[in-house]
């Protein structure tokens, strides 16, 4: 903005010296002259200013647009990673705040196996009763037809 003010300045020093050698008569004209030079180099300094801040604008978005756009693709690569490592620390650390908890697995499996065999048992010396009950109540349905 200053170098534009400086030529305009310079502009209007030539057309004022020009113009008082000139006379009265011109003085006036040269005088308009200036003016419309200085008014001129006013609007073509405030053009130039406003594309370098646009262009300023436009390159500090661009950089922060291809950054975010960076940062988001690592985040979403590495949260896979992250969430594995950070369930098998909280697995790590459930097991180190309980001591008991395999013995009460243990517990647990011993219990379902037990469970498990009652089941077995009950299946095991129920199913000839019911094939003997369903042979007799087949074989008398036969007699009767």
């Amino acid at each position: 903005m200053e170098k534009g003010a400086s030529e305009s300045m310079r502009v209007v020093e030539k057309g004022v010296s020009g113009a008082s050698q000139v006379g009265s008569a011109t003085t006036a004209a040269a005088r308009e002259k200036a003016e419309r030079a200085l008014q001129a180099s006013q609007r073509a300094a405030a053009r130039a200013a406003a594309e370098s801040k646009r262009a300023v604008s436009d390159s500090v978005s661009g950089v922060l647009s291809s950054a975010t756009k960076h940062g988001t693709r690592a985040a979403r690569a590495a949260a896979p990673h992250v969430k594995k490592a950070a369930v098998s620390a909280a697995e790590e650390a459930w097991k180190a705040a309980d001591p008991v908890a395999r013995l009460r697995r243990a517990r647990n499996i011993g219990v379902g196996l037990v469970l498990a065999a009652v089941l077995m048992y009950g299946i095991g010396s129920s199913i000839p009763h019911a094939v003997k009950d369903y042979m007799l109540k087949s074989q008398r349905a036969q007699d009767e037809n």
